[in-house]
C-alpha cells in the first residue's frame, strides 16, 4: 500500500489506518461476549487478555498515525503559508493532545487504591483541585477557539461571524489588513498540566517510593517475602540455639558451627517458603523457565546467607552501636548493598525502597510467636555461657554470684531506670507546677508579670510554658482520640505569648466542653495544676474551627457581620464615654448615603451588648449560688466559658438542621447558623467575632505564616493569601483590630508598654485596611514605626529605642499612642468610603441562647426574615 505509486501520502495513511481498525475490530469480536465457557477459556488460556492488548496496542497505532499525518499537514501548511489548511490540521492536533492530558488526568485519579502509594495521595491533597480547575479552563477556552478555527478553515475571514472574527484577532490568526495568518505563538499543545501533575508521581524517586509502598505491594511481600522470613528466622534461630544448648557451645569453633548451621537453615528455609509463597499467589510461575532451576535456587541461597550472615553479626560487632542508630533504615542500605553483589539489578530506589518495606512488615509484625521449646533452649545456652565463663574467669564468677546475693542485677537496672523517670517528671512536671500554683496562686498572667520584671528566670519560665504545652496538647490528643477530628495551635510560642487551640471536626462543639470539664476536674497531666479555668490557669484558650466556612450568608449577612465587628468594640471598650465617642467618631464622618444604616448596626451592637452582658450577670450569680468560691475576674472567666458551652452546643443543633435541610429552607438555616456562630464567640476568651477577622488574622496570617511588612503595605497588589476577601470583610476585620488595640491602649502602664500592645494590633488593622481598598502610602512613617515595634514588642528596652528614633527623645511612646488613636478614626472612615455595602434588611441577630433562656427566634422565623445569596 506504500509502494503503489498512484497514491499520494493522505491516500496511504488512511489505507493503513483502515486496515488497522479493521484487525483491532476483529480482535475485540474474538474476545467478545458469548457464554461463560467461552469466558472461563479464555481467563485460563489468556486468549482473550492478550488479543485485547493486541487491540488496544492497535488503537494506539491508529492515533500515532492519524496525529503523524496531521502533523505533516500542519508543517506543510505552515511551509506554503496556507493558514485554512493550518487551522484544520492545528485543531485536530490540538483537540488530540486536549483528550490526552484528560485522559492522563482521568487515569491518575481513577487508579486503584490498592496499587496507589503515599505520594500519590498527598499529591492529589495539594495538587488535584488547581490541577483539575486548569485543565477544565484550558478545554472550554480551547473549545471556542477550535470552533472558530474550523469556521475558518473553509470560510474566508469576511464570512465570519463578529464574535469568532473578534476571538481570532485577539489570537492573532486575523491580521489588521483582514487576511488569514498563522501566529508565531500557536501551540500544537494548549497544556501540558495533568502530565506534569501525574509525572510528580509517575516518575522519579517518589514513582518508585510509590510502586513499593501501597496496598497491594505490602500485601504481596507480607505474603511473599516477610511472613516467610520470619518463619524461616524462627527455624534458624531454634537450630543455632539447640545446637548452643548441646556441647557444641563449650568452645569457640562449636559456637561458631551453631551460629553457622543457624543461619544456613535461616537462608534455606527463606528460599523454599518464600518461593512456595510466591507460588501460591501466582500459580503461573510453576511453568515460567528459569523459576525453578539449580542455578536460580543456588544464588537466591547465597544471597540470602550473605545478607543474614552480615546483618547478624554487624549487630555485636564493634561498629554495632554506630550502625544501630540507622536502624531499619541502615538495615534496607546494607540489604540493597549485599543483594547487588549476586544481582546488580538490586543497586538501585526500588530495591532499597522495597527492602525498607519488606524489613518493617518483618520486624514491625511478629511473624513467629515464641515458643517454650525456644525459650528453654535460650535459657540452656545462657547457663551453658555462664559455666564457661566461671571455667574461664573464676573471680568473676564469685563477683557475678555475689550481686546475685545481694540483688538481682536486671532488677537493680530496672529500679535505677524508674527512679530516673521520676526525677525526670519531677523536673519537667512537679517542680514547673509547684512553682505556678504556690509561687504565683495558679495565675499565669502573675508568672508572666514576675518574668518580665526579672523575679523569675527564662529557664523557669521556658519549663513552665513546656509544662502548658504538654498539659494542654495531651488532654486535646484524648478528646480527639474519643470524638475524631483534629485539634491546632495557631499563633506565637513565645513564653510571653497565650496559647490557643481549635478544634476541628464533626463533634468540635462538644470537644471544648469535654476539655473545660476535663481540666476543672483535674485530668490527666492537669492533676497539679487543674481544679480552674485554663485561661487563668494557663493563659490558654479553647475555639472551634467556625462554621462560617462550611455555611454562606444571605443577603442580610453583611449586615449583621457588620453590627458584630462594632460589637468587639462596645465589649472591649466598655464604658459608656468612650462607647459614645467611638459611635459619635463614625456617624460623623461616615458618608451620608451610609449613615442610617450604620446608626442601625451600632445600636443593634449595644443592644446585643447588654442582652449579653446581662447573660454573663445570671450566670455568675447561678455559679456563686452553687457554693463555687472564686474571685470576681475567674467568676466572669467562669461564667462566660459556660455561655460559650451552651451556645456551641446550639451552634451544632443549627449546623446539623442545616446539614439535613433542602432548598429554600437550607439558606434561611444558613444565615441562623453563622449569626449563632457570631454569638458563640462573644462568650469565648480574646475571640475574633466575624467570618472576615477569623479569615484574615488566623487563617491569613498564623496558619499561613504570613508577615506583614512595609512592603506588603505600601504595595498596590494585595498579598496572595487574602486576594480572595471582599473590602467589606477587609472593613470588617479592621474594626475588631482597633477595638482590640483600644482594649490594650486604655489600661495604665508605661507608655512604651501600651504602644507595644497596641502595635500588636495596629499592624493587623493596616493590613486589613488594604484588603478593604485604602491607599496607605502617605502613611508611611507610622508604618515603618510600627512594623519595628511589632517585632521587638517583647523587649520593653528595645521598644523604647525604636520609639526614641522615630519619635524622639521625650516621647516614651506617648506620641506614637497619640498617632495611633488619630489614623485609626481616619482609617476607618475610609474602609467606609472604600468598601461601601448596600442597607438591608436585617436578621436580628443574638437571640438564640441567652443562660438558660428559652429561644426568643426559630427557624421558622429566620427562614421567613432572611434572604438568599451569599456575602
Amino acid at each position: 500500500m506504500f509502494e503503489d505509486p498512484h497514491r499520494n501520502r493522505d491516500e496511504q495513511n488512511a489505507l493503513y489506518t483502515d486496515l488497522l481498525e479493521h484487525d483491532a475490530q476483529v480482535l475485540r469480536e474474538l474476545v467478545g461476549p458469548s457464554n461463560a465457557l467461552s469466558e472461563l477459556t479464555q481467563q485460563v488460556s489468556g486468549f482473550g487478555d492478550a488479543n485485547r492488548a493486541r487491540a488496544a496496542h492497535l488503537d494506539s497505532v491508529i492515533d500515532t498515525t492519524l496525529g503523524r499525518r496531521d502533523a505533516e499537514t500542519f508543517d506543510i501548511a505552515v511551509r506554503e503559508n496556507d493558514p485554512q489548511q493550518a487551522f484544520a490540521a492545528a485543531v485536530r492536533l490540538r483537540e488530540r493532545a486536549l483528550a490526552g492530558e484528560t485522559d492522563r488526568f482521568v487515569r491518575y485519579l481513577q487508579r486503584d487504591w490498592s496499587e496507589a502509594g503515599p505520594a500519590r495521595a498527598y499529591n492529589l491533597w495539594i495538587g488535584m483541585e488547581e490541577t483539575q480547575a486548569s485543565l477544565e479552563f484550558t478545554v472550554a477556552q480551547s473549545q471556542r477557539l477550535h470552533f472558530a478555527l474550523i469556521r475558518a478553515s473553509y470560510r474566508p475571514a469576511g464570512q465570519l461571524s463578529e464574535a469568532d472574527r473578534s476571538l481570532l484577532a485577539r489570537n492573532d490568526f486575523i491580521e489588521d489588513n483582514g487576511d488569514y495568518a498563522i501566529p508565531d505563538h500557536f501551540r500544537l499543545t494548549p497544556t501540558t498540566v495533568a502530565s506534569a501533575f501525574a509525572d510528580v508521581t509517575d516518575t522519579g524517586r517518589l514513582a518508585a517510593v510509590d510502586r513499593v509502598l501501597n496496598a497491594e505491594q505490602a500485601g504481596l511481600l507480607l505474603a511473599t517475602v516477610a511472613l516467610p522470613g520470619g518463619a524461616a528466622g524462627y527455624l534458624g534461630e531454634a537450630v543455632t540455639l539447640e545446637l548452643l544448648g548441646t556441647r557444641l557451645g563449650a568452645t569457640l569453633l562449636g559456637r561458631a558451627l551453631a551460629y553457622g548451621a543457624g543461619v544456613s537453615v535461616d537462608a534455606a528455609a527463606s528460599v523454599g517458603l518464600t518461593r512456595a509463597a510466591q507460588v501460591a499467589t501466582d500459580p503461573a510461575l510453576l511453568l515460567r523457565d528459569g523459576f525453578w532451576t539449580l542455578d536460580a535456587i543456588g544464588k537466591e541461597f547465597l544471597q540470602n546467607l550473605l545478607l543474614i550472615g552480615v546483618l547478624k553479626t554487624y549487630r555485636g560487632g564493634v561498629v554495632a552501636e554506630s550502625v544501630a542508630k540507622g536502624g531499619l533504615l541502615t538495615d534496607a542500605g546494607a540489604a540493597t548493598l549485599l543483594g547487588g553483589f549476586t544481582d546488580p539489578r538490586q543497586w538501585s530506589w526500588d530495591a532499597y525502597t522495597s527492602n525498607v518495606l519488606t524489613l518493617l512488615l518483618q520486624k514491625g509484625m511478629n511473624v513467629a510467636p515464641d515458643s517454650p521449646g525456644l525459650r528453654y533452649a535460650r535459657y540452656r545456652a545462657q547457663r551453658l555461657a555462664e559455666n564457661r565463663r566461671a571455667r574461664e574467669d573464676p573471680e568473676q564468677a564469685r563477683r557475678d554470684a555475689g550481686d546475685r546475693q545481694a540483688g538481682d542485677p536486671a532488677r537493680a537496672r530496672s529500679t535505677r531506670e524508674v527512679w530516673g523517670r521520676f526525677w525526670a517528671w519531677v523536673d519537667s512536671d512537679y517542680i514547673p507546677a509547684r512553682r505556678l500554683m504556690n509561687g504565683f496562686d495558679g495565675n499565669w498572667k502573675a508568672a508572666r508579670k514576675a518574668f518580665l520584671e526579672g523575679r523569675l528566670s527564662r529557664e523557669q519560665m521556658t519549663a513552665l510554658t513546656a509544662l502548658r504545652e504538654r498539659v494542654v496538647d495531651s488532654l486535646a490528643r484524648e478528646i480527639i482520640d474519643e470524638l475524631g477530628g483534629t485539634v491546632l495551635a495557631f499563633g506565637s510560642k513565645k513564653t510571653t505569648s497565650d496559647y490557643d487551640i481549635s478544634f476541628a471536626g464533626p463533634l468540635a462543639e462538644v470537644a471544648v466542653t469535654l476539655f473545660n470539664a476535663r481540666f476543672r476536674a483535674r485530668w490527666g497531666l492537669a492533676v497539679d495544676i487543674g481544679g480552674a479555668e485554663t485561661a487563668g490557669r494557663l493563659d490558654t484558650n479553647t475555639y472551634t474551627s467556625p462554621r462560617y466556612a462550611d455555611a454562606r450568608g444571605g443577603e442580610s449577612d453583611v449586615w449583621v457581620q457588620d453590627a458584630f465587628a462594632h460589637l468587639a468594640a462596645r465589649k472591649l471598650v466598655p464604658d459608656a464615654e468612650s462607647w459614645a465617642a467611638y459611635r459619635n467618631a463614625l456617624l460623623e464622618r461616615v458618608p451620608e448615603a451610609h449613615r442610617e444604616t450604620l446608626r442601625s448596626q451600632l445600636d443593634e451592637a449595644e443592644a446585643m451588648y447588654e442582652r449579653f452582658e446581662t447573660a454573663i450577670g445570671d450566670r455568675m450569680r447561678e455559679i456563686e449560688a452553687g457554693g463555687e468560691n472564686l474571685a470576681p475576674d475567674e467568676l466572669r472567666v467562669a461564667a462566660e466559658n459556660r455561655l460559650y458551652e451552651d451556645n456551641l452546643r446550639e451552634v451544632l443543633a443549627r449546623y446539623n438542621a442545616w446539614t439535613a435541610a433542602r432548598g429554600g429552607q437550607r439558606d434561611a438555616l444558613a444565615q441562623e447558623l453563622r449569626n449563632a456562630q457570631a454569638q458563640a464567640l462573644y462568650f469565648a476568651q480574646e475571640p475574633y467575632y466575624t467570618h472576615a477577622a477569623i479569615e484574615h488574622v488566623v487563617m491569613s496570617l498564623q496558619a499561613a505564616g504570613r508577615k506583614i511588612t512595609v512592603e506588603s503595605l505600601l504595595s498596590p497588589e494585595l498579598p496572595p493569601e487574602v486576594a480572595h476577601l471582599t473590602p467589606q470583610q477587609g472593613r470588617r476585620s479592621y474594626l475588631e483590630q482597633i477595638a482590640k488595640m483600644y482594649h490594650e491602649l486604655a489600661a495604665e502602664g508605661d507608655p512604651a508598654a501600651l504602644a507595644s500592645k497596641g502595635a500588636k494590633y495596629f499592624i493587623r488593622a493596616l493590613d486589613a485596611s488594604r484588603v478593604a481598598g485604602v491607599d496607605l502610602s502617605e502613611h508611611r512613617a507610622i508604618i515603618e514605626a510600627t512594623i519595628e515595634i511589632e517585632a521587638n514588642r517583647s523587649e520593653i528596652p528595645v521598644v523604647k529605642e525604636v520609639l526614641k528614633k522615630h519619635f524622639g527623645d521625650a516621647a516614651n511612646g506617648e506620641r506614637y499612642i497619640e498617632q495611633l488613636y488619630r489614623l485609626a478614626s481616619d482609617l476607618a472612615v475610609q474602609t467606609y468610603a472604600s468598601a461601601p455595602f448596600e442597607p438591608t434588611a436585617p436578621v436580628i441577630a443574638g437571640r438564640v441562647v441567652v443562660g438558660q433562656q428559652a429561644r426568643s427566634s426559630s427557624a421558622s422565623d429566620a427562614a421567613a426574615s432572611s434572604g438568599a445569596g451569599s456575602e
